[in-house]
Order: structure tokens, then sequence, then C-alpha cells
């Protein structure tokens, strides 16, 4: 178990903490483990001493509930697919939570669908850049149809 120097006031709520601190001069130093119970819990009536942080729990990981395709936040290959049936997969394999809980700890990005994109983008073009422009909204339209937005 490793001991990393810690400051009271940076003790979360849930960490395992050891205090290690002198009783009286002729005493040698005393070490007391603890589970804070709020955060900045420096234990006991004393709160001198030296703090050690030995764990700190891993927030719970809540994955999304809506069907869809995710992919992780931070930089992963692996796309995630949650069906109407609430069944996880990677690829072409069902997959445990467990291991998309492993994978994706950090976060999800759900990926829309191409047509949703296209269709944002060309709202905003006809919203923003072309409403003077009447001969290119068809152009916009146009493109836009290519890629299943339809009016």
């Amino acid at each position: 178990m490793t001991r990393t120097p810690i400051e009271p006031g940076d003790i979360r709520e849930g960490d395992l903490i050891r205090k290690l601190w002198v009783k009286c001069p002729a005493v040698r130093a005393v070490a007391t483990e603890y589970v804070a119970y709020q955060d900045g819990d420096a234990y006991g009536p004393l709160v001198e001493g030296n703090f050690f942080l030995l764990d700190r729990p891993k927030p719970p990981v809540v994955l999304p509930s809506e069907p869809g395709h995710y992919l992780p936040a931070y930089e992963n290959p692996k796309v995630f697919t949650l069906d109407a049936e609430g069944i996880w997969s990677c690829g072409l394999r069902e997959t445990s939570i467990e291991r998309v809980k492993h994978d994706c700890g950090n976060g999800m990005v759900k990926l829309e669908p191409v047509a949703e994109t296209a269709r944002k983008m060309r709202d905003a073009i006809l919203a923003e850049y072309i409403p003077s422009f009447k001969a290119n909204d068809d152009v916009v339209r146009k493109v836009a149809a290519e890629f299943g937005v339809t009016p």
C-alpha cells in the first residue's frame, strides 16, 4: 500500500487515511488509519500530524441508457453500441457491462447519425450564411439530400 502525503483540506469523503503524530515527546509516533466521513476530515482532537492517502475510492461509472453508438471520451478506437434491449456490443460481439465500464470509465460521447449532423449543418447554413442568396438555398438543400436530409 503506497502512502501519498495529503493536506487535511484535500481529504475527501471515503478516503482511507493514515495519520501519524507524536502523542508526547517521550512516546514514539502514533499512527491511526480511518475512513474520512466527510471532506476535510482530519480525524482526532489534534489536527497536527502527517496525513497520508492510502486509498481513494473511484466514483461509480454511470453508463448511458439511450440506445445508440458511443465512443469512449479518451482516445480509444472502439465504438460501443447499446441496442433497444439494453445489450452492449463492441463491433459484432456482445460485451459485458463491466467491460464497457472499464473502457469508458472516463465518460462516453454519443455519435449521431450522419443525416442528423447534415441537417444541423444545413439549418445553420440556411439561417446564418445565405438568407439573402435564395439561389444557393436550393444548392444547400440538394447537397443535404445526398446525406439523407430531406426538407
